[in-house]
C-alpha cells in the first residue's frame, strides 16, 4: 500500500504507453489482468517513500515492456512478475534498488540492456538474454526449461535450479547448479587458413576434434569464407549438481584441408574460474606448406597459356619485388580463372576471356597488345598498372579499382565499374551499357574523349575529366560530383550526397527515425525523397544540385531536411553545393503530437440514393506527417446510416456512401481515430439531396423549376384538403383547367384565404 500522498499507476485490461519525457511516480505500478504497460524513449523514476515496497506488480497475463528507456528507483523496491505475466527489456537501462521476481509461462527476454538490482529470481520455460549487462548484489536464480545467454556479462552468483542453461561468449562471475539444473559454457574459435604465400584460402574445410586420445572425437565442422576465416562455437565447461564445480572440456585439435593440402594444430582454452575474466574467443592461424595452384601448369617463357573447364592458376610473388614473366598469348574460357599477384607479366599477343572466364590482377603489372572480354567473362583489376592498345568488351564485365590504365576502351552491352582509377587514353567509348559505374577517378590528357551511350543503368560520380566529356543517354541522366573541362550533353542532372544524422537530447543517435527531403520550388516545398535511419541514426540521400542543358547550368540545390521520431519533428535547410553532412538534433524530449486533423471535401448536392465517393487524408497537427491506418467512421446524422473504413499507410482513405432516399438537407459526420495515441478528430459537412437531375450540383437551386416543384405543390394541396375535410370547414375548389403556374397561384390564394378565415 502506498502512502496517502502518493499516486499509483494501475493498468487493467488495456494498453498504456509512457513515451518520451521525464516521469516521476510516487506510488506503485500495478498491472492487472491482461494489462499492458510500455515505457519507451523515456526517463522513468520510481520515487518511493518506504523501503522494501512491492512497487511494481504484474499479474494475470499482463505484460511489461521497457524499450529504449531508463527505469530507476531511489529507495528499495521490488518488482514482482507473476501469474503468467511477461516482461521484456529491450535496449533499456534498469536500476532497481531491490529484488526482481519473475514467474511466467511465456518467454522472458532481456535484449541489449543494462540491469542493476539486488536479486533476480526467474521462473519461466524460456529466458533469452542477449547483449545485456546484469549486476545483482546477491544472486540471480533461474528455474527454467531453457536459458540462453549470449554476448552478455552477468556480475552476480548465477544459480540454476532447474533446466539447461547455455552461455555463449558470456562473462559470468560465478555459476552453481543444484537439483535438476545443468549449465554449459561455449566459447568461439576463430580459424584463419592461409597458404605458404600467406594468401587466404576460401572454401577450406575445418574440422575440430575433442582431445580424447590418439584419434579424438569430431565435434564441429565449418568451411572458411571468402577471407579464409571460419568461426566455430565450442563447448569448454559443463556444470552438474554431482560434480560440485566445472568440468573442463576445452582441449581440442583443429585440422584444415584444401584439396591435397592439410594443416593441424592443438588448442586449449583458458579454464573457467570464478571472479576471473577469461578470454571468450581464441584465434589461430593454420598455414599450408604448399602454394595453392590447382589443375594447371605454368607455361614456359614465350608460350601460350591456356586454361579451360574450371581450371585455375595463380601466378604470385610476395617477395617485395615484381617477378617477371613473358607469355605469347593467354586463353581463358569455360569458367577458367587466372590470378596474377605481385608479378610483372608481359604478353606479346592478345588476352582472350570467354564463357564466364575470369582474369584477376592484384598488385600486379600487365602489358598486352589487346584484351578481349566476351560471353559473360570478367576482368577484375585492383591496385595494379596495366597497359594495352585497347580493351574490347562485348557482353562482359570490367571492374577496375585503385589502378592505372593506359589505353583505349571500347565496350558494347557491358557491365563496367571504374573506381579510384587514373585513365590515360584517347578514346573511352561505352555503347548500350547494361550497367556502368565510374567513381572517384580521373580521365587524363586533353585529347581524351569520354563517350557514354547508355541504354541501361549509369552511375557517374566524383570524376575529373581534363578532356571532352560527351554523354548520350535516353531521357534525363544523373551524374554525381563530376568536374569537367567541357561537357556536351542534354538533360543532365548533377547530384550530390546528403548524409543526415539524427540525434536526440542526449546526443545519441536515433535509429528508425523517418527523414524526409523537401526541395524548394520557389517558395513551395516539394517532397522528393524519404528514408529511415539505420542503427547509427544515419540515412543517405542523393539529391539534385544542378541541371545542365547543353552548356547552360542552373542551381537547384536548396532543400529542407525534416526528421520525425515518435511524431516529433526537427527541420534543417541546406544549400547542396557538394557532398554534405547534416545533423538533425531533437533538443527536447521526443513527445507525441497534440492531435490529428482530417482534410477532405464533400459534394454539396446529390441525387436521391446517388453513390458518393468520400476521400480524404488524416494528418498529425504537428506537421505534414500523416496518420497511418487511422480508423474512419462516416455517419449521416439525420438517418443514422453509417460506413467504416481504414486509412492506408499514407493516411489516405476513400469510402463510397449512398445518399438518402428523401430530398432535404443533411449532415455528414466523419470521425477519424489514430490507433497509436487514440486521438480522435470529428468533422461535419453539410450537403443537400434533390429529386431530379435538373437540381444537380451544377445549377443554381433558386432558379430550378419542373416536375419536382409541381409535385411539392400537389402534396401541399392534398394535405390542406384532408385537414379542412376533417375539420369540416369551407374550402375553395380550384377551377377545372389550370396550368402549373395558375395552380401555384391558386394554392397561394387558398392559403391566404384560409389564414384570413
Amino acid at each position: 500500500m502506498s502512502s496517502a500522498s502518493s499516486v499509483d499507476l494501475i493498468v487493467g485490461d488495456s494498453e498504456t504507453r509512457v513515451i518520451g519525457g521525464d516521469y516521476v511516480l510516487t506510488g506503485n505500478i500495478h498491472l492487472k489482468e491482461n494489462g499492458v504497460l510500455i515505457i519507451a524513449y523515456s526517463n522513468f523514476r520510481m520515487h518511493q517513500f518506504f523501503d522494501n515496497q512491492y512497487a511494481l506488480i504484474a499479474e494475470q497475463n499482463s505484460k511489461l515492456i521497457i524499450r529504449y528507456a531508463n527505469f530507476t528507483s531511489n529507495y528499495r523496491m521490488n518488482i514482482v512478475i507473476k501469474d503468467n505475466a511477461t516482461i521484456n527489456f529491450e535496449t533499456a537501462f534498469v536500476s532497481v534498488n531491490g529484488n526482481i521476481s519473475i514467474s511466467s509461462v511465456g518467454s522472458v527476454q532481456m535484449l541489449n540492456s543494462s540491469i542493476s538490482t539486488t536479486q533476480i529470481a526467474c521462473t519461466a520455460p524460456e529466458v533469452i538474454i542477449d547483449g545485456t549487462n546484469i549486476i545483482a548484489e546477491s544472486e540471480a536464480v533461474f528455474n527454467v526449461t531453457s536459458l540462453n545467454v549470449s554476448n552478455s556479462a552477468i556480475k552476480a552468483s548465477v544459480l540454476i535450479t532447474n533446466g539447461e542453461a547455455k552461455f555463449y561468449d558470456a562473462s559470468i562471475q560465478r555459476i552453481a547448479v543444484i537439483d535438476e539444473g545443468l549449465a554449459r559454457i561455449y566459447r568461439t574459435l576463430v580459424v584463419h587458413v592461409l597458404d605458404r604465400t600467406n594468401m587466404s584460402i576460401p572454401n577450406a574445410n575445418v574440422n575440430v576434434y575433442r582431445n580424447t586420445g590418439d584419434v579424438g572425437t569430431l565435434v564441429a565442422h565449418a568451411t572458411t569464407d571468402k577471407d579464409g576465416i571460419a568461426k566455430i562455437s565450442l563447448l569448454t565447461e559443463t556444470f552438474e549438481p554431482a560434480t560440485q564445480g566445472p568440468v573442463f572440456l576445452g582441449n581440442y585439435f583443429v585440422n584444415a584441408t584444401y584439396e591435397n593440402c592439410s594443416a593441424v594444430t592443438n588448442i586449449s582454452f583458458t579454464p573457467y574460474e570464478p571472479d576471473v575474466d577469461i578470454p571468450l574467443t581464441k584465434s589461430i592461424i593454420l598455414t599450408f606448406k604448399e602454394i595453392i595452384v590447382t589443375s594447371s601448369i605454368i607455361p614456359s617463357s614465350n608460350e601460350d597459356l591456356i586454361l579451360k573447364g574450371n581450371q585455375s592458376l595463380r601466378i604470385e610473388n610476395n617477395s617485395g619485388e615484381f617477378a617477371y614473366m613473358t607469355l605469347a598469348s593467354i586463353f581463358l574460357e569455360n569458367n577458367a580463372t587466372l590470378q596474377i599477384t605481385g608479378s610483372n607479366v608481359e604478353v606479346g599477343g592478345t588476352i582472350y576471356l570467354k564463357q564466364h572466364a575470369k582474369l584477376i590482377l592484384a598488385n600486379a603489372k600487365l602489358n598486352a597488345t589487346r584484351i578481349y572480354i566476351q560471353d559473360n567473362a570478367t576482368a577484375l583489376i585492383n591496385n595494379s598498372v596495366f597497359q594495352c592498345a585497347s580493351i574490347i568488351i562485348k557482353d562482359g564485365s570490367l571492374d577496375i579499382a585503385s589502378s592505372e590504365y593506359h589505353g583505349n576502351l571500347y565496350a558494347t552491352t557491358a557491365n563496367i565499374s571504374i573506381t579510384d582509377t587514373k585513365i590515360f587514353g584517347e578514346t573511352l567509348e561505352v555503347q548500350y551499357g547494361q550497367t556502368m559505374v565510374v567513381e572517384n577517378s580521373t580521365i587524363n590528357t586533353e585529347n581524351t574523349t569520354f563517350l557514354i551511350d547508355a541504354h541501361g543503368s549509369l552511375y557517374v560520380s566524383n570524376i575529373s575529366a581534363s578532356g571532352l566529356l560527351f554523354i548520350n543517354a535516353p531521357g534525363t541522366l544523373r551524374i554525381y560530383n563530376v568536374t569537367y573541362k567541357e561537357i556536351h550533353a542534354t538533360n543532365i542532372e548533377l547530384y550530390h550526397y546528403l548524409i543526415a544524422h539524427v540525434t536526440n537530447g542526449n546526443n545519441r543517435s536515433v535509429p528508425n527515425a523517418t527523414v524526409r527531403l523537401y526541395r524548394y520550388i520557389g517558395a513551395n516545398l516539394v517532397e522528393c525523397a524519404n528514408g529511415t535511419t539505420n542503427a547509427n541514426g544515419i540515412v543517405i540521400f542523393s539529391a539534385q544540385a544542378k541541371t545542365i542543358n547543353t552548356t547552360e547550368e542552373t542551381f537547384t540545390g536548396n532543400y529542407m531536411v525534416s526528421a520525425y521520431h515518435e511524431l516529433s519533428q526537427v527541420n534543417v535547410s541546406v544549400a547542396l553545393t557538394s557532398d554534405m553532412y547534416v545533423v538533425l538534433h531533437f533538443v527536447s524530449p521526443i513527445i507525441p503530437p497534440f492531435n490529428i486533423t482530417t482534410q477532405t471535401a464533400v459534394q454539396a448536392r446529390a441525387l436521391i440514393n446517388e453513390t458518393l465517393t468520400i476521400t480524404g487524408t488524416v494528418f498529425y497537427n504537428h506537421g505534414p506527417e500523416t496518420v497511418r491506418n487511422a480508423t474512419i467512421s462516416l455517419k449521416i446524422a439525420e438517418t443514422g446510416d453509417m460506413w467504416n473504413a481504414t486509412a492506408d499507410a499514407n493516411g489516405r482513405f476513400s469510402v463510397n456512401i449512398n445518399a438518402p432516399l428523401v430530398p432535404g438537407k443533411y449532415t455528414l459526420i466523419i470521425e477519424a481515430t489514430d490507433q497509436v495515441y487514440n486521438y480522435t478528430n470529428i468533422s461535419y459537412y453539410s450537403f443537400e439531396v434533390v429529386a431530379t437531375q435538373s437540381q444537380s450540383i451544377w445549377e443554381n437551386p433558386s432558379v430550378v423549376y419542373g416536375t419536382s416543384t409541381l409535385a411539392a405543390v400537389i402534396i401541399i394541396l392534398i394535405l390542406i384538403l384532408v385537414v379542412r375535410h376533417i375539420n369540416r370547414r369551407r374550402f375553395y375548389v380550384p377551377p377545372n383547367r389550370m396550368n402549373d403556374r395558375d395552380l401555384v397561384g391558386w394554392a397561394v390564394e387558398t392559403m391566404h384565404k384560409r389564414k384570413e378565415g
